[in-house]
């Protein structure tokens, strides 16, 4: 196993709770990340390699239609977006490594920048149609960002349709297949927006809530944990250990106190 402290790795190995997890990134750049939901592809890599090291399986999304399929330590790396910079920093490494993830794209932005960001730059540019295609064919698959990266909470009943149908449909014909996948802008939604995403034809739709695959829970509200830019190995392995965006030292503390509450309790005469 890679190195890790002695607490997280202790954590990581005794936990019995590994099961099914999806992770959510944004950019991949080369260098150091000036976002901080951006993940430097260095060490973007170093997770696929943990992930390796470890015994994860990784799919893409869809698989959640075929659960029984899946292997208990199944991780689903998704991407939001579609930054250009996933290209060299995320497909390839991806790629060389037998892996594969799902990345959400905004249709009616391939090939130009990330125009929701502040200050534009290099980092904000997005994958063009002929990129988002090579995802696809390698064994990728790309699903929904809407069409214009709006809060759809905020439109009204039509344009939220129409962000919704229109994306699925220019991927569709972008990609020569069926796209059942969306992630919600900006991880907001309302009822009205749900109802929407059905309606369209996506089967499965990504919410930004931390927390494990729920088979229970709907395919339209699956649950993500976000990965920053600033996660160390120990920091990602408490993630995938705990499922949570939070696993600073306090969170480690609660964890155990929890548990040593629970012994003491099962210690006590019942009265």
């Amino acid at each position: 196993m890679p190195r890790l402290d002695p607490i997280t790795r202790q954590l990581y190995q005794r936990s019995p709770a590994h099961r099914v997890i999806v992770l959510m990134y944004h950019g991949t750049p080369a260098g150091s990340a000036a976002r901080p939901y951006a993940t430097p592809a260095k060490r973007f890599a170093e997770q696929l390699d943990f992930l390796k090291a470890t015994g994860w399986t990784t799919a893409v999304l869809s698989a959640l239609g075929d659960p029984a399929r899946l292997s208990p330590k199944t991780v689903l790396i998704t991407f939001d977006d579609g930054y250009k910079n996933n290209y060299q920093g995320a497909f390839l490494p991806l790629l060389e490594r037998g892996m594969r993830a799902t990345w959400f794209v905004v249709s009616g932005r391939l090939g130009r920048r990330a125009d929701w960001l502040a200050g534009p730059d290099d980092d904000s540019a997005l994958m063009d149609g002929r990129q988002v295609r090579d995802l696809a064919e390698a064994g990728m698959e790309v699903g929904s960002h809407s069409h214009d990266h709006l809060h759809l909470e905020q439109l009204d009943q039509a344009a939220i349709a129409e962000q919704l149908v229109r994306s699925k449909a220019e991927l569709e014909a972008l990609l020569g297949r069926k796209v059942e996948a969306f992630a919600y802008p900006y991880g907001t939604y309302d009822d009205r927006v749900v109802g929407e995403v059905e309606r369209a034809g996506y089967r499965f739709a990504c919410t930004t809530r931390s927390g494990w695959w729920r088979p229970e829970e709907s395919a339209l509200l699956i649950r993500r944990v976000t990965l920053f830019g600033d996660e160390n190995l120990g920091s990602f392995a408490r993630k995938l250990t705990f499922a949570d965006n939070e696993v600073g030292w306090g969170r480690v503390l609660r964890y155990y106190s929890g548990r040593l509450r629970a012994r003491v309790g099962r210690l006590l005469p019942s009265r």
